[in-house]
């Protein structure tokens, strides 16, 4: 199931991760509305595949990320 989580703060970024089993396919970190839709659309793309989208901690971004 994919875990699309609704957003309270649009100026709240969110990492969205596409995941094959214990492996992230794909890893994008946006603001909360660009996000959702990324979910979105990822998640058409790759149907059968878990979709997250949960909250990024304030501070430096992760390496590796998308800006």
């Amino acid at each position: 199931m994919n875990d699309v989580r609704p957003s309270s703060d649009t100026d709240q970024k969110m990492r969205v991760r596409v995941w094959f089993g214990d492996h992230p396919i794909a890893d994008h970190v946006a603001v909360a509305p660009a996000a959702e839709r990324y979910a979105a659309a990822m998640s058409r793309r790759f149907a059968g595949l878990r979709v997250t989208c949960v909250p990024v901690p304030d501070g430096p971004s992760p390496v590796g990320a998308s800006r």
